[in-house]
């Protein structure tokens, strides 16, 4: 489930708290339809809906979007203010969620002459790629899944890593993937 997650965040419910102040919203530069660049434009379903948060409470938004693995590490030092992610009980250590606004599965991707899966068992010993700091991979991480990782920085590059035959499969979020591929 994702979430808005920062340290600083209560705006759904202290909106009028931040009227005047400018709030930092990050994100993945390249993750449709929830966030990417049109140009140098933010746009899509995240950045729209961090605009009416902003709005409520008169705050001023700004939306940083980069690799992710860079948003995640603007998040822990604090150059951003706000992240949307999925929640989970490692990250719930270090940052506070919201609660989840929308629900996404991830799925399993491979270029069409490979062997087809139904299972993350099946992956064991395979090249996955994924995308650096994301739900998966520090799931996949902490199970101590035996496989060997291709990082990516965001989903388009994951799926390309597979493309390119650089990694078996990727394990990655359905809607963006979909949206990519």
């Amino acid at each position: 489930a994702a979430a808005f997650v920062a340290a600083t965040l209560s705006c759904a419910s202290h909106a009028q708290d931040f009227a005047g102040e400018t709030i930092v919203f990050g994100g993945d530069l390249a993750y449709p339809p929830f966030e990417w660049l049109d140009g140098d434009e933010p746009v899509g379903f995240d950045i729209d809906l961090e605009d009416a948060i902003a709005a409520t409470g008169g705050a001023n938004p700004i939306h940083r979007l980069t690799n992710w693995p860079d948003a995640v590490r603007a998040l822990e030092s604090g150059d951003i203010d706000v992240l949307a992610m999925f929640r989970s009980e490692q990250r719930e250590q270090s940052f506070l969620f919201t609660p989840p606004f929308h629900f996404v599965n991830h799925g399993i991707y491979a270029r069409t002459e490979v062997e087809n899966v139904t299972s993350l068992d099946e992956l064991t010993g395979s090249r996955i790629a994924i995308e650096e700091l994301s739900h998966a991979h520090q799931q996949l991480e902490a199970d101590q899944f035996p496989a060997e990782f291709v990082l990516a920085t965001n989903t388009l590059t994951a799926l390309e890593a597979v493309a390119g035959g650089e990694a078996h499969y990727a394990v990655l979020a359905a809607p963006t993937s979909n949206y990519l591929i």
